[in-house]
């Protein structure tokens, strides 16, 4: 075979070894990277109030249909209705279909979005849960009253045991299970080390916790317990051989 041939053949090869390496690594990076932000509302439990998310002017259009009818980001009293899903997607759904209401808010929120937010019922409290987790000092969840913040712990105040935590190439997952209860008053947050915490959705305050790594301090004393009735056994029951 002529060497010419040889040689582009191998040439193509390696190009196409190249491109579908390249497609791979940012077909993975961009699986790996948090959604752009985009305009969204969040019906509560009792569909009488709606949660508008407005993304920053930046990432939404300026003649966006959300944009247009809510002047900013807060809490709107609802007609009632609410969003009828057509997929089985996990993020809220956008748009203004069945919404209806009031265009004057309740209150409104400062300058932030987050994709995973909780309006309560009673139109005055908001559970905010974190981004995607690149530091155990990254925000974990937020309790809001009338927009203003009342309390906010970092993943590090609920995640001891850092080091069972499944990594990706850019961020971690600290959380188990979340648990929303509106009827208890509650929000419940089960870590992947084991812990779980139960929050009152109107204060913040941590009002019940369990679970986790047994502390290495009480290990400690297990084992000195252990060795010494094991010592006294031993002393005796050769006591009573003599």
């Amino acid at each position: 075979m002529n060497s010419n041939l040889l040689l582009r053949s191998s040439a193509t090869g390696a190009s196409a070894a190249a491109a579908v390496f390249i497609t791979l690594l940012l077909g993975q990076a961009w699986a790996d990277s948090p959604a752009v932000p985009t305009d969204y509302t969040k019906v509560t439990e009792d569909s009488r109030h709606v949660f508008v998310m407005l993304a920053p002017s930046y990432f939404s259009r300026q003649d966006s249909p959300l944009r247009q009818k809510y002047g900013r980001s807060g809490l709107y009293k609802n007609n009632g209705s609410t969003f009828v899903p057509s997929d089985l997607s996990p993020r809220p759904r956008t748009g203004l279909s069945k919404i209806g209401g009031s265009t004057t808010p309740l209150w409104t929120i400062d300058d932030w979005f987050a994709w995973s937010v909780i309006p309560v019922s009673d139109g005055q409290h908001l559970i905010r849960l974190g981004p995607w987790a690149e530091s155990l000092q990254d925000e974990a969840v937020s309790f809001f009253k009338n927009g203003q913040l009342i309390k906010s712990y970092s993943i590090g105040d609920l995640v001891e045991n850092d080091r069972i935590l499944k990594r990706s190439v850019s961020h971690f997952f600290w959380k188990d299970r979340v648990e929303y209860i509106e009827e208890t008053g509650t929000l419940t947050i089960i870590t992947k080390d084991g812990r779980e915490y139960t929050f009152s959705i109107t204060t913040g305050e941590i009002i019940r916790r369990s679970g986790g790594d047994v502390p290495m301090w009480l290990i400690i004393v297990g084992i000195f317990v252990l060795l010494f009735t094991v010592r006294r056994y031993l002393r005796h029951r050769a006591e009573r051989g003599r």
